[in-house]
């Protein structure tokens, strides 16, 4: 039996809530100068693969070139077969596909704050900076990138000073358990830092410190810095 998705209450307003969005990012905003401006159009894909991959496809003849994904989707990005579709049509459309520290997607039952309950806490603030690492780490370990080599994922707004920690936890781990691991990577977990796996960083002064140290070369190409002006972090 296949995994089972997340059934919307009402899939057909959802579905013209995507173009509608889609629509207006693309033709009115991004349309104004293509060249300076990129419009992340949004990716249904809570609604099934084959609506997914249809707007993939259709926003693509408008000029897009970028597209959100929900950070909390139902079935994991890791599954060995639901997303692929997915990822082959953003290789083969050289799409960036992007996940903001906010997420999207069903909220998490264990997570009250702003999710579940529309609070805002501090705390939620600072475990969100870490919230791409989880799946950033299955897609990585599931093989994705050796399959599809063009594919290119963000992390919005995460900073990246926890960044050499992460991979050398993945080079370790790899290391010391592929023996056993069914997936057999052809690269190792680094080489996907900055050719498929990247961020933006915000006020993460840690990691420009750490991208000044030389330590770790890739750092500087897996960040892009953000302003997300007037938001409390740059002021």
């Amino acid at each position: 039996m296949g995994p089972v998705l997340y059934t919307h209450p009402d899939k057909e307003v959802a579905a013209a809530g995507f173009v509608a969005y889609n629509d207006w990012i693309l033709d009115d905003f991004q349309a104004c100068d293509p060249k300076r401006l990129c419009g992340l159009a949004i990716n249904p894909t809570e609604l099934g693969i084959e609506h997914a991959v249809a707007e993939m496809k259709r926003v693509a003849k408008k000029g897009c070139r970028a597209m959100y994904i929900p950070g909390n989707p139902t079935i994991p990005y890791n599954h060995p077969t639901h997303y692929h579709p997915v990822w082959q049509t953003a290789d083969e459309l050289g799409m960036t596909l992007c996940m903001h520290r906010n997420h999207g997607g069903p909220p998490d039952a264990t997570d009250w704050d702003r999710l579940q309950e529309d609070k805002v806490s501090i705390g939620g603030i600072v475990t969100r900076y870490f919230s791409c690492l989880r799946p950033f780490s299955y897609l990585i370990f599931a093989g994705v990138f050796d399959q599809y080599p063009n594919l290119k994922m963000v992390g919005a707004e995460v900073d990246c000073g926890w960044a050499p920690f992460w991979v050398q936890t993945m080079e370790h781990h790899w290391d010391i358990q592929k023996s056993w691991f069914p997936v057999k990577l052809k690269h190792s977990p680094t080489e996907f830092i900055g050719k498929n796996v990247f961020t933006t960083n915000v006020d993460d002064y840690a990691g420009y410190q750490m991208i000044g140290t030389g330590l770790w070369p890739w750092m500087a190409g897996m960040t892009m810095f953000s302003s997300d002006y007037p938001h409390s972090a740059t002021i």
